[in-house]
């Protein structure tokens, strides 16, 4: 009974070892296709809409000199 009992933990030690390889694999796997793809179409994003706001506000400030002294 004790080689039985032995075998079984050291069976459920290995499947538990394997899922904790599998998780961490699948943790660098995210992580790599995360900042490859996903990260930058984010940050383009931003960038855009900033340079939109920035580029509206630039419009809007010099449209209000252009009022002001005419």
């Amino acid at each position: 009974m004790e080689k039985l009992n032995f075998n079984q933990t050291t069976k459920t030690h290995r499947k538990a070892d394997l899922l904790s390889l599998l998780v961490s694999l699948c943790d660098k796997l995210f992580a790599v296709v995360y900042f490859a793809y996903i990260f930058p179409l984010f940050w383009q994003q931003i960038c855009c809409t900033i340079d939109f706001c920035n580029a509206h506000v630039n419009y809007l400030f010099a449209r209000c000199l252009t009022l002001k002294y005419e």
